[in-house]
């Protein structure tokens, strides 16, 4: 795993992917947090979590599916 992570950064475009992803991951637990805390979200720390253990691909959908089920919560329209 240490190798793996130590040749993530040996190219340009293996830089690039990461740095992409870094401000992509960081602009999305501000705006979660930011959301997440408008709209009552329970368990938002999970999704920061799950953003480090796991991936980015993957909580960031399932904090998208949370935040939807809120709204429809908060219209009245749960389904």
């Amino acid at each position: 795993m240490s190798a793996f992570i130590a040749q993530t950064g040996t190219t340009l475009p293996a830089q690039s992917i990461n740095a992409d992803i870094a401000v992509a991951s960081v602009t999305f637990l501000i705006w979660m947090w930011i959301e997440g805390r408008r709209l009552g979200v329970k368990r938002l720390w999970l999704f920061t979590v799950l953003t480090f253990l796991v991936a980015f691909a993957f909580s960031f959908p399932l904090f998208l599916f949370f935040r939807e089920q809120r709204l429809r919560v908060l219209e009245g329209k749960m389904v």
